[in-house]
């Protein structure tokens, strides 16, 4: 079995632990990137970015700044019990975006030493075992519960919001073994319930008339291989924030990214995947509803992209 420092490294190769923080991972991860292009109200845009811990050192063009807040701390008892379960599963484990960037990341990482047969503890959606065989972990799936009697070798800490750059290039490699990227269609997000975008139909309309060369289409949800077929042909890709932004992961490298955020809201996870994928981000902060839903001001995003 591996050793417990070593599973450490291996899944979080970007934190470690310092004795100046006690057991709190501080920022390490260095590298060359653009800051947020924030295209209205970058002022007070950045003054909400900093209230999830985001200091103005993530504009500096080689550093990546990892403050405390984007991690969470395992509670006692996530682990692997006898050597046969492998649980790799944390609070967030049964969304999208953060099961896809930070917890399927770890099971490649391991696959080289985990036999097949072993299975793996994780919380799931209706997603999570297409993405798991999709990207070929073939393993037992558990999603009950961990057992109780358990010998503790699992990592406490798991980042939440800026997985490693190790993560995405590994999640990479399988997307470029797997895909024929073409850069022929624009892809509108959808979304529903929160932070839905109220007039797709006028983003839409507008998109095919500024972008009239390539085939735009509404995303909404699609299968793990359908997904990745769609998503290896865009060009742009357009949206709210959301999981469905995740899919940029099997996106040809250099695709335009626009955002829109909930200006009181601002997270900045999806511009930290497309710089670590290579895509070109843009962020337009919008006023919302209390669920979050915005509309887009057609005449200001028209002269935003002359």
């Amino acid at each position: 079995m591996i050793p417990y420092t070593d599973l450490f490294a291996t899944l979080n190769p970007h934190i470690f632990r310092s004795p100046h923080s006690g057991p709190r991972p501080r920022q390490i991860h260095s590298a060359q990137r653009n800051g947020p292009h924030i295209l209205v109200r970058e002022e007070k845009t950045r003054q909400n970015i900093a209230r999830f811990g985001f200091s103005d050192a993530m504009y500096a063009p080689h550093t990546l700044w990892f403050p405390t807040q984007v991690v969470e701390q395992r509670k006692p008892g996530v682990v692997i019990y006898s050597g046969k379960v492998v649980n790799l599963n944390y609070r967030w484990s049964t969304e999208y975006y953060h099961f896809l960037t930070e917890v399927l990341p770890n099971a490649l990482f391991l696959r080289t030493q985990l036999p097949a047969e072993v299975p793996i503890y994780c919380m799931t959606s209706k997603f999570t075992v297409p993405a798991f065989r999709w990207f070929g972990v073939i393993n037992p799936i558990i999603s009950s519960s961990a057992p109780a009697a358990a010998l503790q070798l699992v990592p406490p800490y798991v980042e939440c919001g800026n997985p490693s750059a190790q993560k995405i290039q590994l999640l990479r490699s399988v997307v470029e073994s797997k895909v024929q990227f073409e850069s022929t269609h624009g892809i509108v997000i959808r979304r529903h319930g929160s932070r839905e975008l109220l007039n797709e139909a006028e983003v839409l309309e507008y998109c095919k008339e500024r972008f009239p060369e390539l085939t735009w289409v509404v995303y909404d949800v699609l299968p793990i291989d359908e997904t990745a077929v769609l998503f290896s042909k865009a060009a742009r890709i357009v949206g709210p924030h959301g999981a469905g932004m995740t899919n940029m992961l099997f996106s040809p490298k250099g695709v335009q990214i626009l955002e829109f955020m909930p200006i009181t809201d601002t997270n900045v996870c999806y511009w930290h995947l497309a710089e670590m994928l290579g895509h070109a981000y843009s962020m337009l902060p919008l006023d919302c509803d209390g669920n979050g839903s915005m509309r887009v001001d057609i005449e200001e995003l028209s002269q935003l992209q002359n």
